[in-house]
């Protein structure tokens, strides 16, 4: 019995190793064949945007003791601007003068916002912001209520 074993054992290990020199030689010769295979750039990687997006509220890493929020700041005049939060998403139009507000809602605990504005051109903007929401550390305001 523990010579079938140990034939096993070596004929599997002598099978992943020729299975193993196979994939190198492989990808070896495919990298030969075509050396300049590298991916190109995507163009949002190109940082030459003229959006801009300024988050005036919340701040990042704010706590909150109630479970919404308003989402306020600046950006391109008359962008669209798309809210997305652990529990919620809004969208909200900036105004001639690139001013918006939306209202969002709050899971309890920690909360990550993606915030992205969309120009009538077509460029965007993104801002990550992370809200938590406690009602254990509520403000001093709260607590004179």
């Amino acid at each position: 019995m523990k010579k079938e074993v140990l034939v096993a054992i070596l004929a599997g290990f002598a099978l992943g190793l020729i299975i193993t020199f196979g994939f190198y030689r492989a990808s070896r010769s495919l990298k030969q064949k075509f050396p300049d295979a590298t991916p190109a750039p995507t163009q949002t990687e190109t940082p030459s945007s003229s959006q801009t997006l300024t988050i005036k509220e919340p701040t990042n890493e704010a706590v909150v003791a109630t479970d919404s929020i308003v989402v306020t700041g600046t950006t391109s005049p008359n962008s669209l601007v798309a809210i997305v939060a652990t529990a919620d998403a809004a969208a909200a139009a900036a105004d001639e003068l690139g001013n918006f507000a939306a209202d969002i809602e709050l899971d309890a605990g920690i909360n990550d916002l993606i915030i992205q504005a969309f120009s009538t051109s077509g460029e965007a903007a993104q801002e990550e912001l992370t809200v938590v929401f406690s009602t254990q550390f509520a403000p001093a305001e709260t607590e004179k209520e």
